[in-house]
């Protein structure tokens, strides 16, 4: 799941966001506080590309909970911590075929940070998420399961459509890193191998989607 940082700033607010990933991945985002400073937030994303020589079959869901803080006028802080789970199989055709499938579990925590600008609004938001694996598989059978840790630091901007005061454009761009690497050509192992490329490849993280926000808050 895409580290977006909910711009949640009082008691009542609600935002949803949807935005669209290379990948043709579809994720939605929705944040809300039912009390001061208290966030609650739920998120999904699914593959749509399910044909072809590439293709991505996506399930993802997590719920979390946090809380935020304004700094000074135009700053906010908010960090958020939770779990989720999820289901893949997908194919890249332009990485000789190669195939995946598995299942994951996870739990993570994320802290980000906001500046309100005249006509725009950025955020910078860091992400860690501790990923326990199952079922997972490639073209040559079974991959062990396993657990890592992923990383994602991603800069997001968002700026009003039009005169609407409660619908938004937002994009994104960040990087995904994982704490598994390939094994050495001195000492290469093809399980240590498998493992790397079913969940440890480095990713650019890019994402354009709309958000919105109503300006009276939900009692």
């Amino acid at each position: 799941m895409q580290s977006t940082m909910p711009l949640i700033e009082r008691q009542g607010q609600l935002e949803v966001a949807a935005s669209m990933h290379p990948a043709v991945l579809v994720e939605t985002v929705g944040a809300y506080s039912p009390l001061p400073h208290v966030l609650l937030t739920g998120a999904g994303k699914i593959g749509l590309n399910t044909g072809g020589d590439h293709y991505v079959r996506h399930r993802q869901a997590e719920l979390g909970m946090g809380g935020y803080w304004n700094i000074g006028e135009n700053w906010l802080l908010n960090a958020t911590a939770g779990g989720g789970y999820a289901m893949t199989n997908r194919q890249d055709g332009l990485l000789g075929g190669e195939y995946k499938r598995g299942r994951y579990s996870k739990a993570f925590g994320q802290i980000g940070t906001a500046c309100e600008l005249p006509f725009s609004t950025y955020s910078l938001t860091y992400r860690v998420d501790r990923v326990s694996f199952s079922g997972l598989a490639n073209r040559k059978g079974a991959i062990p399961n396993m657990g890592s840790y992923r990383h994602q630091l991603v800069v997001n901007n968002r700026r009003r459509l039009g005169q609407n005061e409660s619908w938004y454009l937002q994009s994104s761009i960040g990087l995904s890193s994982s704490n598994l690497e390939p094994s050495s050509s001195a000492n290469r192992t093809e399980t240590l191998d498998d493992q790397w490329f079913a969940a440890g490849i480095p990713a650019v993280i890019l994402g354009i989607g709309v958000v919105w926000q109503p300006q009276q808050p939900l009692r």
